[in-house]
């Protein structure tokens, strides 16, 4: 879940991966593993992640259905 609503949201916004891996300081690799689901992020890449997509981390993490811009 947490794979398809940061590429859902990514894409929404017309940023590539690597523009947000540049943005979040990690690189490209990283931000497609999220994306396949092959690994999650840590507590502080989630920060990162949703202040640069300005949304709220409990749309990203599932814990809401509702896209909460912040």
């Amino acid at each position: 879940m947490f794979g398809i609503r940061l590429r859902t949201i990514r894409k929404s916004q017309k940023i590539s991966q690597t523009q947000l891996a540049k943005a979040i300081g990690t690189n490209r690799r990283t931000i497609i593993s999220w994306e396949n689901g092959r690994t999650l992020p840590k507590a502080g890449e989630i920060v990162r992640l949703c202040k640069c997509l300005h949304i709220s981390s409990d749309y990203l993490l599932g814990l809401c259905n509702r896209i909460v811009h912040i």
